[in-house]
């Protein structure tokens, strides 16, 4: 095997489903014999460790406003300049894809993990002159000569492709995020009145939905918690907590008996299926994203417009354990088909497997 090196090209290396895939990438191409290198926007957040073995490059910003930003983009691309002709770049950004002209001699493989072309739809410190310049951009980013394109849903790829009749989905190959082992016993439930939920100050996130029905009187006898690494501003019911860690993080999820997703759009969205890998019963958000593995017989859909309906689901549930067990074995069921192996292999040997080496 021809030894190759590996560089990710990431914003930030802040918590969150996204960069722990990557992340995941980079151990499993380091653990297998080959050179690995991160280069990141470095922001006072709480980040993800740095993996074992893996060279890093950052830029260092202290404030992370957009222009600041934008500039550390182009400063990472332009020191991508150094490296040698024909290694391999993964990148997942679509802001850092439109700088692909820079590294250009690289054999760059996009990633993309969501709909990226709506990054700044529900953003509202982006006005429209700054939407319809990234749609541009965007665009013109899709024109590029890639190495190669995954996806991580159906869904994504399908938004992806949907603007041009030379995008053929069925050529680009998906791979699944995977679920991390949280190595906690899953046992069965006593449905109680509780509520959680990821989310984050992103507008499609779903901040606002999630504190309409914890106001609502509906829920007024239920507790709820937002696990989160923003400082989120929550009414007196909702406990926010910071998870310093994985192990806190799914400990955590692990005391609830609900997860509520309150996402308008995800591209996969990780947070429900690894409620699910506990036996949580998940309520959610019809996005598209998230029917990779949310269906009928796992999980509950609200509407948004009818917060009595989800309390009248949720009743049955927590006063019948046969009926929530069931929806909970199948969530459990259901998330075993997302391994962190298996999703590593995939993308390990797509890459080294089929001619880039």
């Amino acid at each position: 095997m021809i030894k190759q090196k590996i560089i990710l090209l990431m914003p930030s290396m802040k918590i969150g489903g996204g960069n722990r895939a990557l992340l995941s990438l980079a151990n499993k191409f380091s653990k297998s014999g080959h050179s690995c290198s991160i280069y990141f926007i470095d922001i006072n957040e709480r980040s993800f460790p740095i993996p074992k073995n893996v060279f890093t490059k950052s830029i260092r910003i202290y404030n992370p406003n957009l222009l600041n930003r934008l500039l550390a983009m182009l400063r990472l691309s332009i020191l991508l300049n150094r490296e040698d002709k024909g290694n391999i770049l993964i990148v997942s950004d679509p802001i850092l894809c439109i700088f692909k002209f820079i590294f250009r001699h690289l054999k760059v493989i996009r990633f993309v993990q969501g709909d990226d072309k709506r990054l700044f739809d529900e953003n509202v410190k982006a006005n429209y002159i700054v939407k319809k310049i990234y749609r541009l951009l965007f665009k013109i980013s899709q024109l590029y000569r890639y190495e190669n394109i995954f996806f991580n849903s159906k869904f994504s790829r399908r938004v992806y492709c949907q603007n041009f009749k030379f995008l053929n989905e069925e050529k680009f190959e998906v791979i699944h995020p995977p679920l991390f082992d949280h190595q906690l016993k899953v046992q069965n439930r006593e449905p109680s009145y509780s509520f959680v939920s990821v989310t984050s100050n992103q507008s499609r996130k779903g901040l606002d939905l999630l504190i309409e029905i914890a106001k609502s009187d509906f829920f007024s006898d239920y507790s709820f918690t937002a696990i989160s690494q923003d400082d989120l501003i929550l009414p007196k019911n909702i406990k926010l907590i910071k998870p310093k860690n994985d192990q806190e993080y799914f400990s955590i999820l692990n005391k609830h008996s609900f997860f509520i997703s309150t996402s308008t759009f995800e591209g996969f969205g990780l947070p429900p299926l690894e409620a699910m890998s506990l036996g949580l019963v998940v309520l959610a958000y019809k996005n598209e994203g998230i029917l990779t593995y949310c269906n009928d017989q796992n999980t509950f859909f609200y509407n948004l417009n009818s917060l009595e309906n989800l309390r009248k689901s949720v009743d049955l549930l927590v006063t019948n354990n046969d009926k929530y067990n069931l929806y909970s074995k199948k969530s459990i069921d259901t998330s075993k088909d997302f391994l962190e192996s298996k999703y590593q292999d995939n993308f390990y040997n797509s890459i080294i497997g089929k001619g880039t080496n």
